[in-house]
């Protein structure tokens, strides 16, 4: 609104935007001599009018012409971050109410009960997998004392490879022999 007036202002007084300029550049040229003072022409304009115009500040006018009216102030500090931010921690944890992390969302995509081993505990899985290892073990030991039993040459070989034996599938079994 007041760049309007201050345009309209310029194009009164100077006659064109910018025409300040030209007329600066002409008296400025030494071949040029300067031409007659010429009085500004009258318009139909009252510059007073337009100099309250800006002046006055703007009037509210109220929408709704009703006779009751109520006004409300309320006065309250502004409140602090810690207040907004409540107990919980920032730095450490998930925000209340906010987006799901990351340990949520796998909690969420692969529920608890797909990780069960049909109620078998990790010590059981271990326990099974050394005794699966040992059972191994132990059939490769009575099979290579099967095959040193087959190449004995003497009966006192063949005698202690079949005490070997029997001592290894008792082990296996949890038996003990003397």
């Amino acid at each position: 609104m007041i760049s309007a007036v201050v345009l309209a202002l310029q194009i009164l007084l100077l006659g064109t935007p910018g025409g300040g300029a030209q007329a600066a550049a002409q008296t400025t040229a030494p071949s040029q001599t300067s031409p007659p003072a010429q009085t500004p022409p009258q318009l139909p304009i009252n510059f007073t009018k337009i100099k309250t115009a800006v002046n006055t500040p703007s009037k509210l006018t109220l929408v709704d012409q009703s006779p009751f009216r109520f006004y409300s102030e309320t006065v309250r500090p502004a409140p602090k971050f810690a207040d907004m931010v409540g107990s919980f921690d920032l730095f450490r944890g998930p925000v209340p109410h906010a987006g799901m992390t990351h340990q949520e969302f796998l909690q969420s995509t692969r529920p608890k009960d797909m990780y069960s081993s049909a109620g078998f505990s990790v010590g059981d899985v271990i326990r099974w997998g050394i005794l699966g290892y040992t059972e191994q073990k132990g059939w490769e030991l009575i099979r290579y004392s099967m095959k040193q039993l087959a190449e004995a040459k003497t009966e006192a070989e063949r005698k202690q490879i079949r005490l070997k034996i029997e001592r290894e599938l008792a082990a296996l079994r949890g038996e003990t022999i003397k």
